[in-house]
């Protein structure tokens, strides 16, 4: 009798152990429909926490455009202990033609909300290209995008900050709500939308990228529109495969099924640094978080639907930093803070603020009061607003004064 009900037991916990190794991608909890996880938001990027192998709590960025999650710091990946399958080479936006990456095999993740992940596969890279945690000066180390967007239906509410995922089939559809195709292309969604300059117009497919904070990137190459001559040459960002550089220009509408958008701020890079990895499926371009937080976006991967409604940001004028400074943040603990780029002819290369510099404080504020986000708004809040910096170079405090100025 007892024998009997040793191996039973045995049998019962040797069957859990590999219905959990079969197990693959996202569940949730079995008496749930849906889940309501909480997100921070950067610079329009949504970041939530995920749990890695049950071991490390990460904060990893949620993007559309990414089908692999992606560790950025290898340091992790050896105190998790994973065991990577082959070295493989990514390519991605940048001045660079691909990164070094390893793949990784077997990995479970955890979100809030009893959402699990399981036998995932995983890319490490070599060295930490993104500097994630630097640019938004929150300690990021991750993206993951399509194994989420693929198992549930996705509910990003940028106004209360909160994702939530619902069962295949238990979403009901809000009033007022436009539902709009979705196309899937290798992994990515993709949507029809219009671009009009003057009396030209442009029927464009675009990438929808939650990972991208641009309101849209367009190569206007492949357009027949005519972006403006009066852009502005500027570091547009970093890709996997380093530095963005290219103009930033503004067309007149954009519209996305029913919502209109006037007077957009567009990113146009460079034409030798738009890697084809961009243009699979696309040839146009991306559509980012300035524009989506201006909205309340749902996708359902499955049915191939976007459903929106407009956000509390709809009406929002779309603006750009008036400073001419990019900031990143320094430190074991991102508590200092770093002019990383001067963009030219700004208010800041004028008077002679440089690349370096260390900030101390701005208009009192200092990044161990205020986020990143919040110093970077202060930036691009109104023309003519009096900005006083006070900066360390070189051992030596200085205090620079200037006014913003709208570029374009």
């Amino acid at each position: 009798m007892k024998k009997t009900l040793v191996l039973t037991a045995l049998f019962f916990s040797l069957t859990l152990q590999l219905s959990a190794q079969n197990k693959l991608g996202f569940v949730m909890p079995a008496d749930q429909n849906k889940v309501v996880i909480p997100f921070e938001q950067f610079n329009n990027l949504i970041v939530i926490p995920v749990i890695v192998n049950n071991f490390l709590k990460l904060k990893f960025v949620l993007d559309t455009g990414v089908e692999t999650p992606i560790l950025t710091e290898m340091a992790f990946a050896k105190i998790l202990g994973i065991e990577f399958i082959r070295e493989i080479s990514i390519s991605g936006p940048g001045i660079q033609d691909s990164v070094r990456a390893y793949l990784g095999q077997k990995v479970n993740v955890k979100l809030p909300g009893g959402v699990e992940g399981h036998n995932l596969n995983l890319l490490v890279l070599e060295k930490d290209y993104l500097n994630l945690s630097e640019k938004m000066g929150e300690e990021v180390y991750g993206i993951i995008g399509y194994d989420i967007f693929k198992q549930f239906i996705v509910d990003i509410n940028y106004d209360e900050n909160e994702l939530t995922l619902y069962r295949p089939g238990k979403y009901k559809v809000r009033k007022k709500t436009s539902t709009y195709p979705l196309e899937l292309i290798q992994s990515k969604p993709f949507v029809q939308a219009t671009v009009m300059q003057g009396d030209a117009e442009d029927h464009t497919k675009l990438l929808i990228d939650t990972g991208a904070s641009h309101a849209l990137l367009l190569d206007d190459e492949e357009l027949s529109v005519e972006i403006s001559n009066d852009g502005i040459p500027t570091h547009l960002g970093t890709g996997l495969a380093g530095d963005i550089p290219g103009k930033l220009a503004r067309i007149e509408e954009f519209h996305l099924s029913s919502f209109e958008f006037k007077n957009v701020i567009i990113s146009v890079p460079d034409q030798d640094v738009y890697n084809m990895s961009i243009k699979r499926g696309s040839k146009h371009g991306t559509i980012g978080g300035e524009i989506l937080s201006r909205l309340h976006p749902v996708f359902d991967y499955r049915e191939g639907k976007l459903y929106l409604t407009k956000s509390l940001k709809y009406k929002f004028s779309f603006e750009f930093d008036m400073s001419g400074l990019t900031l990143v943040t320094k430190g074991k603990f991102l508590d200092s803070l770093m002019v990383d780029y001067i963009r030219p002819n700004s208010p800041a290369e004028k008077i002679e603020i440089k690349p370096g510099d260390m900030i101390l404080s701005m208009n009192g504020y200092t990044i161990r009061s205020e986020t990143l986000s919040t110093i970077n708004a202060i930036l691009k809040q109104k023309p003519g607003k009096k900005i006083t910096i006070r900066l360390l170079r070189d051992g030596e405090k200085i205090k620079k004064v200037f006014r913003l100025k709208r570029a374009i």
